[in-house]
């Protein structure tokens, strides 16, 4: 009995000394248990809404390294950009048990601390063939105890079963079913990883118990160099999918690599913090020339515009991205501007305090007003990029109509004649007065530049006669998809 008081007498003292010190504890305890060595000891999980986030969308993303520590590289990625991080894979051994590591363990905590829902995922493309066998209902229970124990023990709020391809055998139903049964008494949260081309491989009563599905909308390699996570795929994704469980629980994936093309065959897979590195602008495309006959394809700015605005559009429950060591963590990442696009709507995906230059692709000149004027009707041309104010310009949006306005004038880019006969006309800027023939649609096509389509007239900014001499006047006319017809946006 008195050890019992002594016990207790020390274990509130230890207690007064953890809230006095402003240093955080460990929280971990050497333990053995059936799921591995270390676990969380007396932890809880307290999910907010991370500071960096400005929308209720779900932001889910995939974690996974290369050797080091799990604790030390989440310093490395937009985690603030994120509603939930999953750890990806922590496979078990044949015998299905699972062993974590401490720096696991403080990868948790460090999530949790940044407000994060923090995950972990098991199987993963080309994962072990033996879960083939563990998921079969004679060792179903006992993995699932396991995964179980892992969740509670190292306080994860949720499991994402990424069992794809030869993977999803007979078994898969079942296994899921009974993971879920046993997840709900514990208030864990359970996914599933999908490649669509496999959505009718799982049962409707999978689908009903999954919290969410993380959709692979990506890796469609062609034979010829070409996008393999299009808009247009992105979009038959996600209207097969929502037949099978609601929108708001589907969050619709995006790479955040390229597929390397050499001539005409996809061979390998760079990430597109890598791309960034070699050339800062690369996302203002959804592709890059690497060398006359290497090209990447990847997510740009321009497609993840266009995505997350469909996701918004159609209730999808959030966006997934595989994976966010991929992502650079400076201006030029892709979970910034997908965070930015679902929490601001209504500017269509381009920030209205930032200044944007105009590229013609045919030349690769920049827009501008002649001469710098300050003074209304004074003409709009193309010249070499000299980082001026007269060639840098805001993009304002409202309901996807977009005034674009000379940062070192303040005035805008005008249509002056909207009738039949303005075609051929030189582009003027003007005092804004909200007409339509001062009010734009920017419209990209799969590679990324941008046509600028005048609202009242639906005629095209457009170099003069395809010409790439400096000087030469921005005419508006009708679309024939010329190169000279299609712009770069560049944030500059």
């Amino acid at each position: 009995m008195k050890k019992q008081k002594l016990l207790v007498m020390i274990t509130f003292v230890l207690f007064i000394c953890g809230v006095l010190s402003c240093k955080k504890s460990l929280d971990i305890v050497d333990a053995t248990n059936a799921a591995g060595k270390f676990k969380i000891k007396n932890a809880t999980s307290v999910i907010g809404h991370p500071a960096g986030l400005q929308t209720s969308l779900r932001m889910y993303g995939y974690y996974s390294i290369w050797g080091g520590s799990w604790e030390q590289q989440m310093d490395s990625v937009n985690i603030n950009q994120l509603t939930d991080v999953c750890i990806s894979f922590i496979n078990p051994n044949s015998s299905g048990v699972f062993t974590i590591s401490s720096d696991v363990a403080q990868a948790v905590i460090k999530g949790h601390n940044q407000e994060v829902k923090m995950h972990f995922s098991f199987g993963g493309g080309g994962g072990p063939a033996y879960w083939d066998n563990l998921i079969k209902p004679v060792n179903r229970a006992q993995v699932i105890s396991n995964i179980r124990k892992v969740l509670t023990d190292y306080n994860f709020d949720g499991v994402d079963v990424d069992l794809e391809n030869e993977r999803i055998t007979t078994d898969y139903n079942g296994f899921v079913i009974q993971l879920s049964d046993t997840l709900r008494r514990y208030s864990k949260e359970l996914s599933a990883a999908l490649s669509p081309y496999q959505r009718n491989q799982l049962s409707d009563t999978v689908y009903s118990r999954l919290d969410f599905l993380n959709v692979m909308s990506y890796d469609y390699t062609k034979s010829t160099p070409q996008s393999h996570s299009s808009f247009a795929q992105f979009q038959t994704d996600f209207n097969n999918l929502k037949t099978k469980l609601p929108a708001s629980k589907i969050n619709m994936g995006v790479p955040g690599y390229a597929w390397e093309y050499n001539g005409n065959t996809p061979t390998t897979q760079v990430s597109y913090k890598n791309i960034a590195n070699q050339f800062p602008t690369a996302g203002v495309l959804n592709y890059k020339y690497a060398t006359s006959t290497k090209t990447w394809w990847f997510d740009g700015f321009p497609v993840l515009r266009q995505k997350v605005a469909y996701c918004l559009q159609q209730g999808a429950g959030g966006m997934m991205m595989w994976q966010i060591m991929h992502d650079p963590k400076d201006s030029r990442s892709l979970l910034k501007l997908m965070n930015y696009c679902a929490g601001n709507p209504i500017a269509a995906g381009f920030d209205p305090t930032l200044t944007y230059s105009l590229r013609a692709l045919n030349s690769y000149y920049a827009m501008e007003v002649a001469n710098g004027s300050l003074n209304d009707w004074i003409g709009i041309q193309q010249n070499p990029w000299i980082a001026d104010n007269k060639q840098r310009w805001s993009l304002t949006a409202t309901n996807n109509e977009f005034k674009i306005t000379n940062i070192n004038s303040g005035k805008v880019l005008d249509e002056v004649d909207e009738t039949s006969s303005g075609n051929g006309l030189q582009f003027a800027q003007n005092s804004w007065h909200g007409g339509g023939n001062q009010r734009y649609k920017l419209v990209p096509n799969e590679l990324g530049y941008y046509k600028i389509v005048n609202v009242a007239s639906n005629r095209l900014a457009t170099v003069y006669q395809g010409s790439t001499a400096a000087g030469t006047k921005i005419v508006q006319a009708n679309d024939v998809n010329g190169t000279n017809q299609q712009w770069l946006i560049i944030n500059q």
